[in-house]
């Protein structure tokens, strides 16, 4: 498994508000892969994706992101057919909100992770809304490691193309999540939950620090995290990571 990753520099054609950014970069990524019928049934299946995205760069003080100025994000995936796509398809490919100037892209050497953190807000979804209002902190360890588990063994037992494998992901069971020593420590990064807007709904989410166990199936599993986003909603721009690696 190799880690992509893609920076593109984007213009707005509009100014945008902070809390708008993931709505706007989501409808630019989902419009390009709508473009493509294979890449449009993948976008709409309900499988774990292959790919994840941060936010605009550099920070705007005020919250407000300038029309006509210049800003960087980050595609990174694990799918080498979706990575060529996004690179055939997305140099100066324009919505109403953006326009992509330039893009380069490099593979992510794969090398001794000592912590994930997130750059982009996780999400956990629950019938009750945010997760500390029905869970204790052991119960979401449990689920956040199992989420990584099933993303691992679901991206590594499939084929190569994009069908969806619907009995594949009934066949992972939790209590799989048994079998490794995934992290040595979780940090919360925020001081109060994070609000995330997602379909025009308020959600929220959190931001976090993972030390990373030393041993071979975590560092696979915290290797792919990089490509494909923590925990939920990482294709509308949650749980993106950044990384240290041990010098």
């Amino acid at each position: 498994m190799k880690v992509y990753e893609i920076k593109l520099k984007i213009r707005l054609k509009k100014d945008i508000f902070f809390k708008d950014l993931t709505t706007h970069i989501t409808r630019f990524i989902d419009t390009n892969l709508s473009n493509n019928p294979e890449m449009y049934n993948y976008h709409n299946s309900k499988i774990y994706k292959e790919y994840c995205f941060d936010s605009l760069f550099p920070l705007e003080e005020d919250k407000i992101y300038k029309k006509d100025k210049e800003y960087f994000f980050r595609i990174r995936s694990i799918n080498q057919k979706i990575t060529n796509y996004f690179l055939d398809t997305l140099l100066s490919f324009q919505t109403i909100d953006i326009e992509c100037l330039s893009l380069n892209a490099k593979t992510i050497e794969k090398k001794l992770i000592e912590k994930l953190y997130t750059i982009t807000p996780i999400l956990m979804k629950t019938d009750e809304g945010y997760w500390q209002y029905s869970m204790t902190f052991e119960n979401f360890e449990k689920r956040l490691k199992i989420n990584c588990l099933k993303k691992y063994l679901y991206f590594t037992q499939k084929s190569d193309n994009l069908e969806i494998d619907k009995d594949l992901l009934k066949r992972l069971g939790e209590d799989k999540s048994d079998d490794i020593d995934l992290f040595t420590n979780i940090k919360f990064i925020n001081k109060k939950p994070i609000t995330i807007i997602y379909k025009g709904r308020k959600l929220v989410g959190d931001k976090v620090e993972l030390q990373i166990a030393n041993n071979e199936r975590a560092q696979d599993i915290a290797y792919m995290l990089l490509g494909t986003g923590l925990l939920e909603n990482c294709t509308r721009g949650c749980g993106f990571l950044g990384f240290k690696f041990y010098e």
